[in-house]
């Protein structure tokens, strides 16, 4: 999953995957696994330890210890 930031992102705070939660959208107290986080630029694709279901929408949340680059 690539998850796309409109500002250029530090490293080591946006690699980290405590920094991330995936859920359906609307059942926050049903995430994810984040398993992998790599950045190129300012997008950072994220390896999941579970599967997306087709068809259900999916909110992703980023922590605000992740910092940005100036």
């Amino acid at each position: 999953m690539a998850v796309s930031f409109s500002e250029a992102l530090d490293a080591s705070s946006s690699q980290s995957t405590a920094n991330y939660s995936v859920y359906p959208t609307g059942s926050p107290g049903s995430t994810i696994g984040v398993s992998g986080a790599s950045l190129a630029g300012s997008t950072v694709t994220l390896s999941l330890s579970g599967t997306l279901s087709e068809g259900v929408g999916y909110t992703v949340e980023a922590r605000a210890t992740m910092m940005d680059t100036f």
